[in-house]
């Protein structure tokens, strides 16, 4: 079944329609909007500031950064990270998990457009519109490449060497796939009867 990766650009907001049982990867305080399976931070002023919130105790996604010689925080776990930026460690992450698609939606700044994000970055200075993201963009292309035919882009429009998709072809992606629950609790995904016709 595809994974869903979040990113922080004002796009992610058309994503209204929910598969809380999916694999679900957010980036940085989106844990805080969506019900997320993984959560992401590669900036260490990041992490410091997710374990200082009131709610993330009560959060039960799994949190990640980067492979660091860094003590991590409790309820914290590492790998390694493909580049520099949160989001692009979703996306390999949500690869590394299952052989589906990978639907990546509010990757704004990668894909051309307004790079303003949706969290405070207090320590990023005043300055929080920023050029087009060409350095995390380099890494989805990259990860494009080793993994041809698996990551897409939830944009209106085409952009160069990475694979968009609009809205209702993303939605249609999942709908291919139903969730199947045995009776010990545990689930399982199956090609809609639709589909297999």
């Amino acid at each position: 079944c595809p994974s869903l990766v979040i990113y922080n650009g004002a796009s992610r907001l058309q994503w209204l329609w929910d598969h809380p049982r999916h694999l679900v990867f957010g980036c940085n305080f989106a844990y805080r909007d969506w019900p997320l399976t993984h959560c992401w931070a590669v900036d260490r002023m990041t992490v410091a500031a997710i374990r200082g919130h009131d709610e993330y105790p009560d959060s039960t996604c799994e949190f990640w950064t980067k492979q660091t010689g860094l003590e991590l925080p409790p309820r914290w776990q590492h790998r390694p990270c493909p580049g520099i930026d949160s989001g692009s460690a979703a996306v390999s992450h949500a690869l590394s998990l299952t052989l589906a698609p990978v639907i990546v939606i509010g990757a704004d700044g990668v894909c051309g457009g307004d790079t303003e994000t949706a969290y405070d970055y207090r320590w990023h200075g005043p300055n929080s519109k920023r050029q087009i993201h060409h350095r995390h963009r380099q890494t989805l292309i990259e990860l494009s490449q080793e993994n041809p035919g698996r990551i897409f882009l939830v944009w209106d429009y085409p952009v160069d060497r990475l694979q968009t998709i609009s809205l209702a072809q993303a939605k249609s992606m999942f709908d291919k796939y139903e969730i199947i629950e045995n009776k010990h609790g545990q689930t399982s995904y199956s090609q809609t009867e639709h589909q297999r016709q």
